[in-house]
């Protein structure tokens, strides 16, 4: 299955690509939060409800995996903006409702210094 990714992951990886974020936290009932500089911080914006967040997991991992959640605690898959950030998917199940985290990735990995 391709990995589909919808407006609400999208606009979240360009937000985070744009505030250097290593983190992206989309969760039921709360507008998205980005990790900057080691602080979570809550965007301007929409909240989330739990429909969507089942809707975003659903389209990037398919709702086969989405359901084995219950079974398997989480599942992990890629996402991205492609040639402006990439990041890890982990989509987790907490009281009941689905949650989302996004790894973002650095674009280059640094060289060792001599």
């Amino acid at each position: 299955m391709a990995i589909q990714q919808t407006p609400i992951l999208e606009r979240a990886l360009q937000l985070a690509a744009d505030r250097h974020a290593s983190d992206i936290f989309i969760m039921p009932n709360e507008p998205v939060s980005l990790r900057l500089s080691g602080r979570v911080e809550r965007m301007d914006g929409p909240v989330i409800s739990a429909e969507q967040v089942r809707e975003i997991a659903a389209a990037a991992m398919g709702s086969e995996r989405i359901a084995a959640i219950r079974d398997t605690g989480n599942a992990v898959t890629s996402c991205g903006l492609e040639g402006i950030v990439s990041g890890w998917m982990c989509v987790g199940s907490t009281r009941g409702d689905l949650t989302i985290v996004v790894r973002i990735l650095l674009g280059q990995i640094p060289g060792i210094k001599s």
